[in-house]
């Protein structure tokens, strides 16, 4: 490779380094059981969602159904100057027995955004508040029997 080619890269290197403000060439989250494959079949067990899903997001109770909602997240940045991210949440619906009636994936939204320094946040284009956030309205209680 000849000297200026080689200091050709080099600007180039460090050009984009500077862009991104951070040294940061490529970044990319992923939160959530739903971008790690976990999955709930119908018939499963409330246990059987809890032990492979972990705790839900938000919980919602209405008559004899509860369902539970599981975010997941998906980002990446590219040199501060573009970034994408991604949200698929699962929904799954129990019956009055905690058995699944039904688990279903739901696209809660998607987003693009160009010259995006990642110095923003530290999981840019995932805001840190999304990820640290508490559940929505997580109160469960259950009641248990004499036996």
């Amino acid at each position: 490779m000849s000297l200026y080619r080689a200091l050709s890269a080099l600007a180039l290197v460090t050009s984009a380094l500077s862009l991104s403000a951070c040294g940061v060439l490529v970044s990319s989250q992923s939160y959530g059981s739903p971008t790690r494959g976990h999955t709930v079949s119908e018939g499963a067990s409330r246990a059987d969602v809890l032990a492979n899903m972990g705790l839900p997001d938000a919980v919602y109770k209405a008559n004899d159904t509860e369902a539970f909602l599981y975010k997941g997240v998906k980002g990446k940045n590219y040199l501060g100057l573009y970034s994408s991210i991604k949200r698929n949440d699962i929904v799954v619906v129990m019956d009055s027995r905690g058995i699944v009636m039904t688990a279903a994936p739901v696209d809660s939204g998607r987003g693009t955004t160009w010259i995006s320094p990642p110095f923003i946040d530290s999981t840019h284009p995932t805001r840190t508040t999304e990820l640290l956030g508490t559940a929505e309205n997580y109160e469960y209680s259950a009641e248990v029997g004499d036996e």
